[in-house]
């Protein structure tokens, strides 16, 4: 039975109990959601069907793993090799850094100090996602939206909207043009309300009129913080 709902955040909170993990460091586990949405969720005043799809893997992540996942260092590896330097800790947890995953947080960094846009490439299989993840965990702080692009997806810029349209908690059936518009407005003054850093993973995958709806909804929200990081391997 799939869970929806009051029984799934039920569930939810009741797997990160046992699990010691808190509402920061759940977010931390679901890198597609804000950590403002996570908050919403749990806390009852937002519900939609691409946040709750995400909880369900955080929930499987939880009974799969007894809570262990959630407890275990963090690791990063690049072209099969482990790197033997300790960062230093979040929360008590170890943080093992890399050159890719170094240089793909020191790009972010820039982003957010910034309001800028980055392109970041490098080759598959180098860390590109995983650097991702610990960033978000290194900064849990800061607001941030990861939207993991692919080509089957993300083949329209309606399609596109909703999806982001539903990482940011807005709820907005989309269907026609009109309606598209409407959740692309709600999104750059939900941007503006609560500035976040937007991060598109497997940039590569999407047609260029994709890149420029991204590009136009950074134009109209970097003046109040927003940044933007593009993760992208060979094309």
């Amino acid at each position: 039975m799939t869970l929806t709902g009051e029984a799934l955040r039920a569930r939810a909170l009741e797997l990160m109990k046992a699990a010691g993990v808190n509402k920061t460091r759940a977010a931390a586990l679901v890198p597609a959601l804000s950590q403002s949405a996570v908050y919403k969720f749990f806390d009852g005043s937002l519900q939609t069907a691409a946040i709750e799809e995400r909880i369900r893997e955080l929930v499987a992540l939880l009974e799969r793993t007894d809570g262990a996942a959630a407890r275990q260092p963090v690791v990063s590896i690049e072209a099969g090799r482990m790197a033997p330097r300790r960062l230093g800790k979040l929360r008590q947890r170890p943080i093992y850094d890399i050159s890719s995953t170094r240089k793909i947080g020191q790009s972010i960094d820039y982003a957010v100090e910034h309001q800028a846009v980055v392109l970041i490439t490098a080759d598959y299989g180098v860390g590109k996602t995983c650097g991702i993840e610990v960033w978000r965990q290194q900064n849990a702080d800061t607001p941030s939206v990861v939207l993991e692009l692919d080509i089957f997806t993300d083949t329209s810029r309606m399609a596109f909207i909703a999806r982001l349209a539903g990482l940011l908690g807005i709820q907005e059936g989309i269907q026609t043009g009109s309606q598209a518009e409407r959740a692309y407005s709600r999104i750059i003054a939900r941007l503006r309300e609560e500035p976040a850093v937007l991060i598109f993973d497997q940039a590569e995958t999407v047609k260029v009129e994709i890149l420029h709806l991204i590009r136009q909804i950074w134009d109209r929200t970097r003046d109040y913080g927003v940044a933007v990081a593009l993760l992208a391997g060979p094309p």
